[in-house]
């Protein structure tokens, strides 16, 4: 799905640059003050966005497992188009380096939220249709493993995003 929506992302951006445009100065907006901060106040903040963003993606799963779906999908469109639109001005070699070193992390972790919201959602679902369920045992069982494994693993990719990455980049 995140794959998908990213092709997609980039392919709009290409044949629709007015809406990539106007979506790239929405998102450079909400995100340029983080950037003008000090590089350890750049990572919190990365990480707590990921962080959020993740545990809603588990919670929200409760909802019939539709908006873990529609974030992946919509967050997946997001990166296409700015890839594109940074594609453009630094090459795709640039995409590449900047999204690899953390995303190897970050995504997967991203990924592993959504699953689990969407196994909240098949669960709740069962429920309503009348077959037996779990949905407290589940609910707790994904909570510790977001705790024990995608929240420490976000902070090592805010990490690597933060001061991995640019090192890596400023090589280009």
């Amino acid at each position: 799905m995140f794959f998908g929506a990213l092709v997609a992302g980039y392919t709009s951006s290409a044949n629709f640059p007015e809406m990539a445009d106007t979506l790239m100065e929405g998102f450079s907006s909400r995100f340029a003050p983080l950037l003008a901060l000090p590089p350890i106040f750049i990572m919190l903040g990365i990480f707590l966005n990921n962080a959020f963003v993740s545990l809603l993606f588990l919670v929200l799963g409760l909802v019939f497992g539709i908006l873990p779906v529609l974030f992946i999908a919509f967050n997946g469109y997001i990166v296409g188009v700015i890839s594109h639109i940074v594609a453009q001005e630094r090459g795709l070699l640039f995409i590449f380096l900047a999204l690899l070193p953390h995303g190897v992390l970050e995504l997967p972790m991203v990924f592993l939220s959504a699953g689990i919201g969407l196994r909240l959602g098949h669960q709740v679902f069962a429920a309503l249709i009348g077959r037996p369920t779990e949905i407290k045992k589940e609910f707790k069982e994904g909570l510790q493993f977001y705790f024990r494994w995608i929240l420490p693993l976000l902070f090592l990719a805010a990490v690597v995003e933060t001061f991995i990455t640019p090192l890596i980049l400023s090589f280009l």
